[in-house]
């Protein structure tokens, strides 16, 4: 039994080397065309060979070819890294267009004179039954004129600041005011093209300072005007200073004649270059500054 397991083995291996001969024939005429010597190990391994390669070609293609798109549950790494960054810039690009929504809506309902209380703000400013600004249907509000507007910011600003000694300017001319800013200016005073006051040019990082002594009532920050300060002084009058790089001042703050309280700047969608934007208002009206300060 041990004896006859080699030899079977042997016998095995032998047929696997045996040659055979592969005549192609003409079927008509019985001609040989041509003859090939084969074996079956040598079949095995053209078999083997060419699945092999087959296999080799199907994976390169899967793997650097775009049909690998098409392989359920494949996905690349670096398609899916730049989608997900793609996908987080979105995000931030929609939250920042919807802040900026917000802004402009509130700020449209500030320049309209629908103020918004701190109960609104807890509760929304989007009610059910309301409009798009979230303002309810049923509220009616009154139109508003300039000059009551220009009593309202008086006299709101006067109980605020607790000014006891607010009076008339009528010696307005006799006063010594502090020049903001020395330099040239670019652009004057131009109520026709509401422009209410003048445009000075300094170098770079020149400090902004007080005309009068006074205590800071606006210290804010706009689309237009940028960093953008307001004071008001004795004999009620006011004084703007907007385009700042930075403040000095917070509003409250009472300020001395002189002192500086911003640096210029270049802030807000008007102005196309550093510069102070200085505006002067007695009584509620704007003046030219020239005819009070020189800023040579």
């Amino acid at each position: 039994m041990d004896q006859d397991s080699p030899s079977r083995k042997k016998g095995f291996f032998s047929s696997l080397r045996t040659p055979f001969r592969l005549i192609i024939l003409n079927n008509e005429t019985l001609e040989e065309k041509t003859s090939f010597n084969l074996s079956l190990l040598n079949l095995y391994l053209l078999i083997s060979v060419i699945c092999i390669l087959s296999a080799a070609i199907a994976l390169s293609l899967l793997i650097f070819s775009p049909l690998r798109t098409f392989v359920p549950g494949y996905a690349d790494y670096s398609e899916t890294r730049e989608f997900i960054e793609m996908n987080r810039k979105v995000t931030a690009l929609s939250e920042e267009l919807e802040a900026q929504m917000i802004y402009t809506e509130s700020l449209s309902r500030i320049l309209r004179g629908e103020f918004e209380t701190e109960e609104d703000v807890l509760r929304g400013t989007r009610m059910e039954n309301s409009d798009e600004n979230g303002i309810p249907d049923d509220v009616v509000i009154p139109e508003r004129i300039p000059e009551d507007d220009y009593l309202r910011r008086e006299v709101d600003m006067r109980d605020i600041l607790s000014f006891d000694n607010v009076q008339p300017s009528s010696n307005a001319m006799d006063m010594q005011l502090v020049p903001p800013l020395k330099g040239i200016l670019s652009m004057t005073f131009d109520p026709s093209v509401d422009h209410f006051g003048v445009d000075i040019i300094a170098p770079k990082d020149s400090p902004v300072k007080a005309i009068m002594d006074g205590v800071v009532f606006m210290n804010d920050w706009t689309l237009q005007t940028g960093n953008s300060m307001g004071i008001i002084h004795e004999g009620n009058i006011m004084s703007f200073y907007k385009h700042n790089a930075y403040a000095f001042k917070k509003t409250g703050d009472r300020v001395r004649a002189g002192e500086a309280i911003a640096i210029i700047g270049n802030t807000g969608t008007q102005t196309d270059g550093p510069h102070l934007h200085f505006e002067l208002w007695m009584d509620g009206q704007p003046v030219n500054p020239e005819d009070f300060i020189s800023f040579e």
